[in-house]
């Protein structure tokens, strides 16, 4: 392999890691340190788009979207792989983005450490607070509550968290992230700390954004501009730019863009060298459509990844593009994964 084929392969790796780490729901230190790897070579940002529009293709629960995906990966295949011959590039076009995710059986070498082999069923924490606004959470996520008499405080302290408040107009609902504010009445919204930015994105309602209060002062040093951001909208703030750079502006999200910012809420399952059986087993135990798999040697084939619960249908899509399997339906919900022939 050239050195050119080296690199494109060592960018795939990164690229798969980053996917798989994000969909899990990224740390505080891991949000900085994907922002530094980004930022360290452009053509970081760029493989990592294309991965990230495909695999959202496979993780959307509304529609079979094999299709779609096939259309996508031909694409990408004609402009990074021509050179690899069409069936080689098909290949590594779907390893883009699930490269070190896929493992085939092969034979055992003594040599090699042991993979532990685990399943792991990954929901969002809820809790109830004491006025009996509701708050999601994302793993790795923290807040600590801090409810008076004259409103009511919560500071996401790391992670994302989506609120669903109860109204009292005579005590608002303030959730502080860094150096951000939000404040609301009666309202659904979620809010993302990152390293270097705040995230906000209004489902229900109306909230109000602006600078927070520092840990030693009860108020901002001066006034500071407010921005209202509505249902069906979004905000990001850079605290570190706020002095030097017009105040940020309010973006509308489409539906599909909400659900791809909040799928950190749905169930997802995290397989680690987990044989395909085992992994069907688990999908058929969560979801509606029913996966069938006849083959000994098809169960045997191992995978690792996270992946929705409600979304059988993108893990039977991955598994034919990336094993060359067949995905046939059965009835009105099942589909028999099987060997092409």
């Amino acid at each position: 392999m050239n050195s050119t084929g080296q690199q494109n392969d060592i960018l795939n790796e990164q690229v798969a890691q980053w996917l798989e780490r994000r969909d899990a729901g990224l740390t505080a230190e891991q949000r900085l340190e994907f922002e530094r790897w980004l930022e360290a070579n452009p053509a970081h940002e760029e493989a990592f788009a294309q991965a990230a529009a495909m695999w959202d293709l496979i993780h959307s629960p509304a529609a079979d979207n094999r299709d779609q995906l096939r259309g996508e990966l031909r694409t990408l295949n004609h402009r990074r792989w021509r050179r690899r011959g069409l069936a080689m590039a098909a290949l590594i076009a779907v390893g883009f983005f699930v490269s070190t995710l896929w493992h085939r059986p092969a034979a055992p070498d003594l040599q090699a450490p042991l993979v532990a082999t685990t399943t792991r069923l990954l929901v969002p924490t809820q809790q109830v607070l004491p006025d009996g606004s509701t708050v999601e959470l994302s793993p790795d996520s923290r807040i600590a509550v801090q409810f008076d008499a004259g409103q009511r405080r919560v500071l996401l302290q790391q992670g994302d968290a989506f609120f669903a408040v109860k109204k009292d107009s005579a005590r608002p609902f303030i959730v502080v992230a860094g150096a951000v504010s939000v404040k609301a009445v009666g309202t659904a919204f979620a809010v993302s700390l990152a390293p270097r930015n705040v995230d906000v994105l209004v489902t229900e309602g109306r909230v109000a954004v602006e600078a927070a209060a520092t840990p030693n002062t009860t108020a901002p040093a001066a006034p500071t501009p407010v921005t209202f951001v509505n249902a069906g909208n979004r905000l990001s703030v850079i605290p570190e730019r706020a002095a030097t750079e017009p105040e940020p502006q309010v973006e509308p999200v489409s539906p599909e863009e909400c659900e791809h910012q909040l799928s950190w809420r749905a169930p997802r399952i995290e397989f680690t060298n987990t044989s395909v059986g085992d992994a069907v087993e688990q999908f058929n135990r969560q979801g509606k459509t029913r996966l069938i798999v006849r083959d000994p040697a098809v169960s045997a084939m191992r995978v690792t990844g996270v992946f929705r619960v409600d979304n059988a249908k993108g893990f039977a899509g991955l598994l034919v593009s990336g094993f060359g399997l067949t995905a046939e339906p059965e009835g009105d919900n099942a589909i028999v994964l099987a060997k092409r022939r």
